[in-house]
């Protein structure tokens, strides 16, 4: 009541000092930030997505999400209001109907319903494992019809995209090649225009007191490099009985199979490197194989080598809810169970097996289980005001178990590892609104994490939001709604490893910091809606300020530096992310017609504000060793370093940037920076009658991206007489390469991601959908690699433990485009 109070109290006092006359004030629609609602099922994105994030990329302001070439095995890349951690993953924490840091393949994609992006102060709600925002997805629910089954099945065939093409056999011999007699494109020997297949089922319902939804999911996914894929079995199961008015009962339960053959990206970097007049195989037909450095037949990654994981996910939850005349109680408890098996192995003929792990197998297994109550009081009429208020508890606890097992030069390499996390949280939200004036929501949350220092476990995460209708002040504003609001979330470690004394402690920290806290995350924004009186238009612009402090990690690469690194794991960082998004629509509907355009639109300012040896030059780059990513107070996150230079007359002339009439390391300065300044989604839809067709455009820009094919196969060396090179180079000489201005490109691109075609019809009792869709039908961009997707995350190197961006790799997969045929029938 106290609470209730306090937030009454502030609200009188503040229309007390705009004077506003609560009485004068009639029912009308508010303007929605848009930059905030959920998404449907019917607006996600179409076509060959194997992901969540794919499902809503372009969508959403504010969130960036990218992946490079068509690996179907490998998930986006996604950063929400930029970047919040150097130590681990960028994306989002997973929340499936309210599991938290479920698994993304726990669900189909074609049971989602719903996705909701929470940022800014929304997370608080998530404490400790919300920094870096929340993804919230709710799968499709009962009906209260008989009996409802609804089939859907599609094909879709993908082709690779090859745009930095190599010398064919002339051209190679041209620039004095050997001639080893045969005429092979080595990227054709290991592609294929692959097709797949996706099905599913779904079987819903009611009888008396119970509701029911089923549904099964096969998905068999070919890649475009041969003999890769993935087949995905799922089976998803939710169950209500309402027992009276006011008691209802909930099951769900979900099994995921997959078993995946993940391919070697090696596989396409071997490709841009072998002789072209090499043939494929010997007349015996064994293998053809050539003893020189880093130099394998690419098709022996196909037909020698495997590279498999087979995949296991169980997850159960039950809840119950009673209603009372002004509140409700929910009570959920739910379990999930992921294990997974990898296996790596090379037939001992194939020469890759010689110098590199023989075998390579690994066994992980995760276990969550999560309890938690919810008790919230309806909303109550005091005086003007209408308040209600959110109490809940949890507790979240982890047990996750890793064994690997390899061979190296006859040797047996064994690692285990098991890790437990518990969390628990209580929380209170009071809400509190005057209709159509101002609203109101103050929340709290404590929180405890055991993986943090012994002095810091316990945490307390505040937010506060206000919207006032502007109207409410000046009536000639009545369509116009702020919003401000303010509020923290934050990381914690999920391994416990890395605050202990053990004597294999990783990274060599090998002492206990008590004082380990969790990265805050400091969220602001202050944003301004519009919606138009005939509800035709909407907009909705935010400025937000994430400000990341207690970065973990920023002193463990200090021998990059030739200085000792810390023994333990300190916060020592911090980073500030600022930006601008914007949400718009414009609808307009006829008689049998309608049309619905809207545009997603961010931008992001990264700076490091606090950085522990700051000016540190990290990642790799294989050619020369060099290390573009640096770490500096005033850069962005993501800055990529290397020599200014520009190309004359067949040589790269670097400059003299420092003035001081010497050409050395202290030239060296920053050429660009990986993450994109600027990205927008324009997403129109058309109907007429029974047929519609929808397109999402997207447009990344101000991000750069050191060009890995160019830096090392843009040369005019065929060195050896065998190492291949491309068409579209610079033509420049191998001791000229240096990391420089040419190599680190303007990767700004504006692409197709889907384009669909739909329609309806009836056939008897059948309700049909046909359908078609292409994926990435064209891409708009001066980069000069196969694919400008903005690198957002690297290749694991295993003396790296931090994130890397901003590379293109040799060993990437090439992308791809897309054809889409489905049907969809309901009875």
């Amino acid at each position: 009541m106290h609470s209730q109070r306090s937030t009454l109290l502030l609200l009188a006092l503040f229309c007390g000092l705009f004077q506003i006359p609560l009485q004068a004030f009639q029912q009308s629609e508010s303007p929605k930030d848009t930059t905030r609602l959920s998404l449907d099922e019917a607006y996600l994105n179409k076509g060959n997505e194997q992901d969540v994030f794919g499902l809503i990329s372009g969508l959403y302001p504010g969130l960036m999400i990218s992946r490079s070439g068509a690996d179907p095995n490998q998930t986006h890349d996604a950063m929400v209001r930029g970047a919040g951690t150097i130590m681990g993953p960028q994306s989002p924490l997973v929340v499936i109907d309210g599991m938290i840091g479920a698994p993304l393949s726990l669900i189909d994609l074609n049971d989602i319903a719903s996705i909701k992006l929470l940022k800014g102060h929304e997370t608080a709600k998530y404490g400790m494992q919300g920094g870096n925002g929340v993804l919230e997805i709710t799968t499709k629910g009962f009906t209260s019809e008989k009996l409802v089954v609804s089939v859907k099945q599609s094909l879709f065939a993908d082709s690779r995209i090859y745009k930095d093409k190599l010398l064919g056999r002339d051209g190679f011999l041209a620039l004095g090649g050997n001639d080893l007699g045969s005429n092979t494109t080595w990227v054709d020997e290991i592609t294929t225009t692959s097709v797949s297949s996706l099905s599913h089922v779904n079987v819903k319902g009611a009888t008396g007191p119970i509701q029911y939804n089923v549904s099964g999911n096969v998905r068999l996914v070919n890649g475009i490099l041969k003999e890769s894929g993935f087949d995905q079995y799922n089976l998803l199961g939710r169950l209500k009985w309402s027992l009276n008015e006011s008691v209802s009962l909930s099951y769900s339960g979900s099994l995921t199979e997959r078993d995946a053959d993940l391919g070697f990206g090696e596989a396409f970097k071997q490709a841009y490197r072998m002789n072209p007049t090499q043939p494929v195989r010997f007349e015996s037909g064994a293998l053809y194989q050539a003893i020189f450095f880093d130099y394998y037949n690419p098709v022996g990654f196909i037909e020698y080598a495997s590279k498999t994981r087979e995949s296991s996910l169980f997850s159960q939850q039950l809840g119950l809810e009673k209603n009372f005349e002004r509140s409700t109680l929910k009570v959920r408890a739910n379990y999930f169970n992921n294990t997974s098996n990898y296996n790596e192995d090379f037939n001992p003929l194939f020469f890759y097996n010689y110098n590199n792990n023989a075998y390579k197998a690994s066994a992980y297994s995760s276990e969550q289980v999560n309890l938690g109550a919810t008790y919230s009081i309806h909303k109550q009429q005091l005086g003007v005001f209408e308040v209600s208020e959110v109490f809940s508890a949890g507790y979240l606890s982890r047990h996750t178990e890793l064994l690997e097992r390899s061979i190296f030069n006859g040797a047996l390499r064994e690692i285990e590892d098991a890790d437990d996390f518990d969390l628990y949280h209580f929380d209170a939200t009071v809400n509190a609104s005057i209709p159509n004036v101002l609203s109101a929501e103050v929340y709290l949350r404590y929180e405890n994490s055991g993986t943090l220092g012994a002095n810091q476990q316990s945490a307390i995460f505040p937010s506060i939001a206000l919207d006032l209708e502007l109207g409410s002040i000046f009536p000639s504003w009545k369509n116009f709604k702020l919003s401000g609001s303010y509020g923290m979330a934050g990381l914690t470690l999920y391994d416990e490893d890395y605050n202990s004394d053990a004597a294999d402690a990783p990274l060599g920290l090998n002492l206990i910091n008590p004082d380990l806290t969790f990265e805050k995350s400091l969220n602001s924004d202050i944003g301004l809606t519009f919606l138009s009186l005939d509800k035709s238009i909407s907009v909705s612009a935010v400025r937000f300020s994430r400000n990341v402090k207690d970065i973990m990690g920023g002193g463990v690469s200090a021998g990059f530096l030739g200085e000792a690194p810390p023994e333990m794991l300190l916060n020592n960082s911090e980073l500030k992310n600022t930006g601008w998004e914007l949400m718009g629509s414009y609808t307009h509907s006829w008689t049998d017609k309608s049309f619905r355009s809207t545009i997603s639109f961010s931008t992001l300012t990264t700076e490091w504000i606090d950085f522990p040896y700051s000016g540190l030059e990290t990642s790799f780059l294989t050619y020369r060793n060099d290390q573009p990513l640096l770490f500096q107070e005033g850069e962005p996150y993501g800055a990529l370093i290397g020599y200014p230079s520009y190309f004359s007359n067949g040589q790269n002339v670097f400059l003299d940037f420092n003035g001081d009439g010497d050409i050395d390391m202290d030239d060296k300065a920053t050429l660009g920076q990986a993450l994109p300044q600027m990205w927008l989604g324009w997403r129109n839809e058309f109907r007429i009658g029974k047929t519609s067709l929808s397109f999402l455009m997207e447009g990344v820009f101000g991000h750069y991206m050191v060009n890995s094919a160019n830096f090392e196969r843009g040369i005019n060396d065929i060195e050896g007489g065998n190492l291949n090179v491309l068409e579209d180079r610079y033509s420049f000489y191998n001791n000229q390469n240096f990391l420089s201005s040419p190599f680190v490109e303007n990767a700004d691109y504006i692409r197709l991601r889907y384009l669909s075609v739909e329609h309806q019809l009836t056939l008897g009792e059948y309700d049909l959908q046909i359908f078609g869709v292409v994926n990435n039908l064209f891409t708009l961009s001066h980069f000069r690699g196969n694919d400008p997707s903005a690198r957002l995350s690297d290749l694991p190197v295993d003396f790296y433990y931090f994130n890397r961006l901003g590379i293109q790799r040799t060993q990437e997969w090439l992308p791809s485009r897309s054809f889409m045929i489905g049907v969809k029938a309901s009875f």
